[in-house]
This record gives structure tokens, C-alpha cells and sequence, in this order.
């Protein structure tokens, strides 16, 4: 009887130990889980802040370009004003050289 009672207690602190160490598994694995999660976490938002500093990047450069459009379309602008001015220098100039010859 003692030996069974042993033996039993036995079997029982077996079932513990093989218990712990499955509950100590399990909890391993949810952890391994758990870092896996957060290292997609950060993959997703490393990923996310490449596309907004890439989006950045496309709207300066966006900006960039309208800004010098702008400015040759101004300086197209004047040029044109100049070469009107000029026109009506020569203008002037040969209406007053007819001018001046009729006199």
C-alpha cells in the first residue's frame, strides 16, 4: 500500500511537470507570436513612413516644377512685352523719320 502511494504520488508530480512544462510551451509560443506581431507592426509603419516621405519628396518636386513653370511662363511674358516695346520704338521712329521728311 505504501508503494502505491508512492508510485501515485509519483505519476502525479509527473502530470504536473508535464503540465508546467506544456502551459510554459504554450506561453512560449504566444510570446514568439506576440514579437512576431510587432515586428509587422514596425515593418508596416517603416513602410508607411517610406511612402509618406516618398509622397513628400513627389509633391516638392511637384511643387518644384509649377514654380518654374510659372517663372518661364512670366519670363516668356516679358520678353514678349519687350519685343512689343521695341516694335513700337520702330514705330515711332519711322513715323517720325516720314515726319521729319515731309517737312
Amino acid at each position: 500500500e505504501k508503494v502505491q502511494k508512492e508510485v501515485k504520488e509519483k505519476e502525479e508530480v509527473k502530470e504536473e511537470v508535464k503540465e508546467t512544462v506544456v502551459k510554459d510551451e504554450v506561453k512560449e509560443k504566444e510570446e514568439v507570436r506576440e514579437e512576431e506581431k510587432e515586428k509587422e507592426e514596425v515593418k508596416k509603419e517603416e513602410v508607411n513612413e517610406k511612402e509618406e516621405v516618398k509622397e513628400k519628396e513627389e509633391m516638392k518636386e511637384k511643387v518644384k516644377d509649377k514654380v518654374e513653370e510659372e517663372k518661364e511662363k512670366e519670363e516668356v511674358k516679358v520678353k514678349e512685352k519687350s519685343e512689343e516695346k521695341e516694335k513700337e520704338e520702330v514705330k515711332k521712329e519711322e513715323v517720325n523719320e516720314k515726319e521729319e521728311y515731309w517737312v
